[in-house]
């Protein structure tokens, strides 16, 4: 048997952020929480809360609170924007 691992002294510390993507076929109700971008092309009601961009696409539409660092809407939005940065 075999274990392998990494050594304190040869960890990684940079973290990957990634993207979470709504495709435009996709209709999503909840709440979602997340580090990373999320980008909307389909339907999204609920409430989203991310430390980074949120996009709503041409096609995207999105209805409920959104809560982040950056909004950029070019689809539609109906509903509550609490974010430092809205275009």
């Amino acid at each position: 048997m075999a274990i392998f691992g990494q050594s304190d002294k040869t960890k990684q510390t940079t973290k990957s952020h990634g993207a979470t993507i709504i495709a435009e076929c996709a209709r999503i109700e909840c709440e979602f929480n997340t580090n990373c971008s999320l980008h909307i092309d389909g339907k999204f009601q609920g409430n989203i809360k991310s430390n980074n961009v949120v996009t709503i696409g041409k096609s995207g539409y999105a209805k409920g609170t959104v809560t982040a660092s950056n909004f950029i809407v070019s689809g539609i939005f109906e509903g509550d924007i609490d974010c430092n940065i809205v275009e």
